[in-house]
C-alpha cells in the first residue's frame, strides 16, 4: 500500500500554510489540546487555509518557451510563478486575514 503523501510536493510557502492548517485543523477536531482552547485553533487553522489559498489563486503557474539563442543553445521551457492578484484571491486573503485577526483576539482573550 502505497503511502498517500508521498506525492505531495510543498514547493511554495502557501502549500506548506495550506498542509499545516490542514493538519492542525485536523487534530483540534479529533484531539483534546491543553492550554489552548480548540475553538480557537480551529479559527486559526481556518485563516492559514484560507490564506494559502489565496496566496495560490494570486501565484498562478506561468509557462514561457525560450527560443534558443547564444546563451540558451538548445532552447526550453521557464516555469514561475509570479504574483498576479486576482479578485477571488484577494477575497480569499481578505477573509483569511479577518479569521486570523478572529482567532488571535480569541486567543489572548
Amino acid at each position: 500500500m502505497n503511502n498517500p503523501l508521498s506525492n505531495l510536493k510543498l514547493d511554495y510557502w502557501y502549500h506548506v500554510l495550506i498542509v499545516l492548517g490542514a493538519l492542525f485543523l485536523l487534530t483540534s477536531l479529533t484531539v483534546s489540546l491543553e492550554g489552548v482552547d480548540n475553538n480557537t485553533v480551529q479559527v486559526l487553522s481556518l485563516a492559514c487555509i484560507l490564506i494559502g489559498i489565496g496566496e495560490w489563486v494570486n501565484h498562478p503557474i506561468l509557462t514561457e518557451i525560450v527560443p534558443p539563442s547564444r546563451s540558451v543553445p538548445s532552447g526550453g521551457e521557464l516555469i514561475s510563478h509570479p504574483r498576479n492578484n486576482s479578485i477571488v484571491g484577494i477575497l480569499f486573503d481578505s477573509i483569511g486575514l479577518f479569521i486570523l485577526a478572529l482567532g488571535l483576539y480569541l486567543l489572548f482573550l
